[in-house]
């Protein structure tokens, strides 16, 4: 949600003094934005009290900071300061914009996320339900935030076993997506992959083949291969083959994911280990 949040800044050039510094260290986390989340957490958290000092707590800038920081928590594992900040986040959002703006939904989709990450499941499909339905009085069942909000669900769905609505939900995020975004946006190939894993669980493997492999090709096409997206498919479908009995084809797409994954994230990492266990078995 960072990129729909940036929409909303103001960029402000006229404050006396050193009333700019929050701004300074805000757009210093664009370079350590997906590489370096603990600096974006020191940078981010410096920067919150002095826009708070120079900005009022009801300002989007504030809350697009207030935001960021939040992602940021995500990305290290500290849920509960994640928690905090958008819980404080969602009450700035609906005395400001109201409960059936876009902003307000994307904080529900943003906390609803660390509910679902956190087990409490029930609390996750109740804050998804609800920026399901904002987002469709405030843009429309056919916008691509709808359908963002809507493959969420369709994923809480899946984690649960609720594998008929998980696939309703799917099949109508791929729909609004492919008129919405195109069938070639990595955001498309996303919702093509659930379905595909959700297949594959299901043991309806052709059709998950089908969507394994659309879903690679537009990795590809949009990042190269040395990207998580496109790993991530081709790791699906290596274990995919393996429970079609395609020990040749699955082997080839499991030995590829593992070389990809050692180039992108080294040989410590979990995907990896994963990558290894995948072979192994």
């Amino acid at each position: 949600m960072r990129k729909l949040l940036l929409l909303f800044i103001w960029i402000l050039t006229t404050f006396p003094g050193n009333s700019q510094s929050w701004k300074v260290l805000y757009d210093s986390t664009e370079i350590y934005w997906n590489n370096d989340w603990g600096k974006c957490v020191s940078l981010l958290e410096e920067a919150l009290p002095l826009a708070a000092r120079d900005l009022s707590p009801n300002s989007k800038n504030y809350m697009v900071l207030m935001n960021d920081l939040g992602l940021a928590y995500l990305e290290i594992g500290n849920y509960s300061k994640a928690k905090t900040l958008f819980v404080d986040l969602i009450e700035l959002k609906k005395d400001l914009l109201g409960i059936n703006s876009a902003e307000y939904a994307a904080s529900l989709v943003n906390l609803a996320g660390i509910y679902q990450d956190l087990g409490e499941l029930d609390k996750a499909e109740a804050l998804y339900l609800e920026a399901i339905e904002n987002y469709r009085v405030s843009l429309g069942d056919q916008d691509p935030d709808y359908a963002t909000s809507v493959q969420h669900l369709g994923q809480l769905y899946e984690s649960q076993a609720r594998y008929t609505q998980a696939e309703a939900l799917y099949l109508n995020a791929i729909n609004i997506r492919k008129i919405a975004i195109g069938s070639f946006h990595p955001n498309y190939a996303g919702s093509l992959f659930s379905l595909g894993r959700l297949y594959r669980k299901t043991g309806n493997f052709e059709n998950s083949r089908i969507y394994f492999e659309e879903a690679l090709s537009i990795y590809e096409k949009s990042y190269g291969q040395l990207h998580p997206n496109y790993t991530n498919a081709t790791g699906e479908l290596g274990v995919l083959m393996q429970s079609m009995g395609q020990y040749t084809l699955a082997e080839a797409y499991l030995s590829q994911t593992l070389n990809l994954r050692r180039n992108i994230y080294g040989n410590q990492h979990r995907q990896v280990a994963e990558s290894l266990n995948n072979l192994a078995n």
